[in-house]
């Protein structure tokens, strides 16, 4: 709940979470090797939660941090699951494997 309220903004009120999953993505399916970076999936363990809400807008929260705004999150919004499938399956959108992985836990809850 804490990284929730830190990095998006809910217009509404929040249920029990509920965990659907874990992931541990260690293979490195992503470009990143060539430029040096590693990966989020070779550093983190992921824990994927449901979190129930009556929102209908949420938003990533781009407020200021130290007089620098905050930008951890580039775009964001609610969607529909077949707007989610399209976009992992695009070969013009780079989707990270987290993402990727959380969309089958997803669909499986829905």
């Amino acid at each position: 709940m804490r990284e929730c309220k830190e990095e998006i903004i809910i217009k509404g009120t929040f249920g029990t979470p509920e965990v659907l999953g874990y992931i541990n993505d260690d293979i490195q399916y992503d470009k990143d090797t060539k430029e040096r970076i590693i990966s989020v999936g070779r550093v983190h363990f992921g824990v994927l939660y449901a979190i129930p809400t009556d929102a209908r807008v949420i938003e990533p929260n781009n407020q200021l941090e130290n007089g620098q705004l905050k930008k951890e999150i580039k775009q964001g919004r609610l969607m529909k699951i077949n707007e989610l499938e399209e976009i992992c399956k695009n070969p013009n959108w780079e989707v990270e494997t987290w993402t990727q992985i959380a969309l089958e836990s997803i669909k499986r809850l829905l």
